[in-house]
């Protein structure tokens, strides 16, 4: 994010090797899951996909909850949105989002329901993508809430 890519895949790969080698099951599919952003950063959705999908796996098979009901769908929404798959993306950010925000989480929201936004936006529907922007907007400019960091991307979907 900060125009590193190659070394955000360096560290990607490499906490999830030694997750690895640790043999903890949660500090693996946490590494696989968000260090997989950056794949999602660089538009790299297979990678993304792969990533996630052995996150998901793993987490089924150790009953962790959290990853599989939230992050897992985060996740796969934006990589099927970026393989052009906005139909398949919609419920997926949505399932994210809403198991997120009723767990109290506001992280990374208005970069997921920009995603979101985008997504419905492919399928024709305007008023609701301009909505959910909005309300992207309206999170980054509460003062105990802001995500600047999303802010370019939310407004340049806006436009």
């Amino acid at each position: 994010m900060l125009g590193y890519p190659d070394q955000a895949m360096q560290v990607s790969d490499e906490s999830s090797a030694h997750a690895r080698t640790v043999g903890h099951a949660f500090n693996l599919v946490w590494a696989l899951t968000f260090g997989a952003y950056a794949f999602a950063y660089r538009y790299e959705p297979e990678r993304l996909l792969e990533r996630v999908g052995e996150a998901d796996r793993l987490a089924r098979e150790q009953g962790l909850a959290f990853i599989y009901q939230v992050s897992v769908p985060q996740a796969a929404g934006l990589a099927q949105l970026q393989s052009g798959r906005p139909l398949e993306a919609i419920p997926l950010l949505r399932r994210g989002v809403e198991s997120w925000t009723n767990l109290g989480g506001r992280v990374r929201i208005p970069y997921l329901k920009s995603a979101l936004a985008e997504a419905v936006a492919l399928q024709g529907d305007l008023p609701a993508a301009l909505e959910l922007i909005d309300e992207c907007i309206e999170q980054i400019e509460q003062p105990a809430f802001q995500e600047r960091i999303w802010l370019a991307e939310v407004l340049r979907l806006k436009g």
